[in-house]
């Protein structure tokens, strides 16, 4: 069979296409996608070591980012870099002059350098590089030293010239050297002096300056018809000596600057029955009070009265217990007593303050209803008339004796006062727990003999609790 040429011509042409497509030139679903680069080529990050030592860490340029030289000195903690830390120079006293102390270099890691090494590290492709180490200078140098020193010594040149009130002196260099520190703060030299290594050679140097204090007591202002009696604290003023220790900053004044004399304070120093003892003790109204009568004109009057003016202004402390014979003592001319009647072994016979025991009763009166306690105490064995019934008490020397306590907390203030014809206890304190008479009752001892039972109920102001409690006596 004849084939005509362009026949032939198209069988060609689709074998052709047949043979691209077997060989995959035209593409399939299964082929790859095609790629925009070769697929063989790796992406690096570069490091770089530092260490120190045999300890290291590494560093990547990723890490060089904004916070990386605040998180360094972290890093290099933990390589235990050596660190010497800088000192000072500083001053000391000895051998009679200030000196300096040489300051010394400290040695620590360059953090700024350490971080321009690693990006330079990074840059050139170096694998690893040491902590770099730099030279720490001290805040105070030897020249800053060495320009007090001058000074201090200058100042401190034939000792310091001081003065307490009009007198004058001088503490020796070596005095006031040995007490002081001189130390650099907040950019400043700053001279401290120790007082108390000072003080006894400033006192010896002043023996005769000051003023001497008192004791302080009690007065009780007289009443009149518009203002009652009133207690105030009298003298107690503290006693001044030399010298107080603010006056070390007067002397510091002195090393810091051109100061001719440097002018001390004088202390005070409190009693220790002053005015604020006073002042703590509480007295201020009346709390108890009781007044008998007698005859004028007797010497028995003179020794009531003389006993009262011994006993004014006595204070009973808190917890404390008082004595009339241990404060008075025994009764004498030279005291101011006279022989008058005294009752001895039942007989009325004539003593050197006799008639004392009426002052006795009154102050045992006062006293109970001031919510006071008696600690010993006796009556006389014969009833009088001018004193209440079952409530008295008598004083002889040596006994018996009358002893007052004060369980309150709070100072008692005995003021008796006298006039021609009566005696008057009044005690004075912080109405604590005032007692009331609430009872009495009489019983038989043997044929010849009474005991009087009195009752007392004394009210606690605080809380208003009552208690009661008895004296009694007998005839």
């Amino acid at each position: 069979m004849t084939t005509s040429p362009l026949f032939r011509r198209a069988a060609s042409l689709l074998l052709l296409a047949l043979i691209v497509a077997g060989c995959g030139l035209l593409g399939d679903d299964d082929a790859p996608a095609v790629s925009d680069g070769p697929d063989d080529v790796e992406v690096t990050n570069p490091t770089v070591r530092v260490s120190h030592g045999d300890r290291w860490f590494d560093v990547s340029e990723s890490e060089l980012d904004a916070d990386f030289d605040q998180t360094l000195p972290t890093k290099v903690a933990a390589l235990d870099v050596e660190i010497i830390q800088a000192t000072d120079a500083s001053i000391r006293f000895r051998d009679g002059v200030f000196e300096v102390v040489e300051s010394t270099l400290g040695r620590a890691p360059d953090f700024d350098a350490l971080a321009t090494d690693l990006r330079d590290a990074l840059t050139a492709g170096t694998e690893a590089i040491s902590v770099p180490l730099a030279d720490v200078s001290p805040s105070v140098t030897d020249q800053d030293a060495a320009e007090e020193t001058d000074d201090l010594n200058r100042r401190l040149a034939g000792g310091v010239k001081v003065s307490v009130g009009s007198e004058t002196g001088v503490l020796p260099p070596e005095i006031v050297g040995s007490a002081t520190s001189v130390n650099h703060v907040d950019g400043r030299w700053a001279v401290t002096v120790r007082w108390e290594d000072l003080a006894d050679t400033v006192a010896a140097l002043f023996p005769d300056v000051g003023t001497e204090g008192g004791e302080a007591y009690f007065e009780v202002t007289e009443a009149s018809d518009e203002v009652p009696p009133a207690v105030r604290i009298v003298s107690g003023d503290p006693s001044t000596t030399c010298c107080d220790s603010t006056s070390a900053r007067r002397l510091e004044q002195a090393l810091e600057s051109d100061v001719e004399v440097a002018r001390l304070f004088l202390q005070s120093v409190e009693s220790e029955r002053g005015r604020a003892w006073a002042t703590d003790l509480g007295i201020t109204e009346l709390v108890g009070t009781f007044t008998t009568r007698y005859t004028p004109g007797q010497d028995r009057v003179k020794n009531i009265r003389r006993f009262g003016e011994l006993v004014q202004g006595v204070v009973i402390e808190p917890g404390e217990t008082f004595s009339l014979n241990g404060h008075v003592g025994q009764r004498t001319r030279e005291k101011g007593f006279f022989p008058a009647g005294t009752i001895i072994n039942g007989h009325l016979v004539d003593s050197v303050g006799g008639g004392i025991s009426q002052f006795a009763t009154t102050i045992f009166n006062a006293s109970f209803f001031a919510g006071l306690e008696f600690e010993t105490y006796q009556s006389h064995s014969i009833y009088f008339s001018r004193y209440p019934y079952g409530r008295e008490a008598t004083i002889s020397w040596p006994n018996p004796d009358l002893k007052i306590h004060n369980p309150s907390p709070y100072g008692v203030l005995l003021w008796p006062t006298s006039t021609a014809s009566s005696i008057t206890v009044d005690i004075y304190s912080t109405e604590w727990a005032p007692g009331e008479q609430t009872g009495q009752w009489q019983t038989a001892i043997q044929q010849a003999c009474t005991r009087v039972t009195t009752e007392r109920t004394r009210t606690w102001v605080e809380d208003g609790h009552t208690e009661t409690d008895t004296v009694f006596a007998t005839y």
